[in-house]
């Protein structure tokens, strides 16, 4: 059996917002499979119009990478791929190796830090989707029944229900993340009244309290 690659890490580009999709579509067929990948975080939003739950970037204008790949070794990759993808390259943000070769434009391929990486690898499922979490709000708290906010709820500043989305104190490259939010009636829930529990029991007996391990990723336990 193919053990899982444990040197993967999180890489971001910054690209032009127009035609994100196209590209990283492009660049991802082209990704060698054995490397990691390359795809575009998305979060699940709700259309008011349609009454329906559409898809769109988590983190507009960012190309990510999960990859064992350098920096260089990626900036390397798109030039490689530019003629194929001459249609998306203007979209990018890649500025020349300098002559030696040795180092990278500041605005090219970016290593998120270890607490981004653990609140992305908490928030994103394995096809790299936010999906809409699902909870209610008692006075100022909220409580999160399902969802990748569970145990998160404190990093929530406010929500819109009639948009089904939340604002976190969290910040992406100085912008705040926005995350789907469905807020429902606690009775929706807990027709008795009952309160959640926010522990999880692991299979070797072990309880978790998720609220404390959702602390400690974010850098505040």
């Amino acid at each position: 059996m193919e053990q899982p690659n444990q040197n993967l890490r999180y890489l971001t580009l910054a690209t032009g917002t127009l035609k994100q999709e196209l590209l990283a579509s492009a660049l991802s067929r082209r990704f060698p499979q054995d490397r990691g990948r390359i795809f575009l975080p998305e979060r699940e939003y709700w259309i008011r119009k349609t009454q329906s739950i559409g898809r769109k970037p988590l983190f507009p204008g960012y190309l990510f990478a999960h990859t064992d790949m350098s920096q260089k070794e990626l900036y390397l990759f798109i030039r490689k791929n530019s003629r194929d993808i001459i249609t998306y390259v203007n979209e990018l943000s890649v500025k020349a190796v300098k002559d030696s070769g040795a180092t990278i434009d500041d605005q090219s391929w970016n290593e998120l830090s270890a607490e981004e990486t653990a609140f992305l690898d908490q928030i994103l499922d394995a096809d790299g989707v936010e999906r809409m979490s699902v909870g209610y709000k008692q006075g100022d708290h909220y409580n999160i029944v399902e969802g990748p906010l569970k145990g998160l709820e404190e990093h929530i500043v406010r929500s819109n229900r009639h948009d089904r989305e939340a604002h976190l104190d969290v910040t992406f490259r100085d912008k705040p993340v926005i995350v789907g939010l469905d807020l429902k009636p606690k009775k929706a829930f807990f027709p008795d009244g009952e309160d959640i529990d926010h522990t999880m029991l692991l299979d070797d007996g072990t309880e978790v309290d998720l609220k404390d391990l959702a602390k400690q990723m974010m850098g505040g336990g």
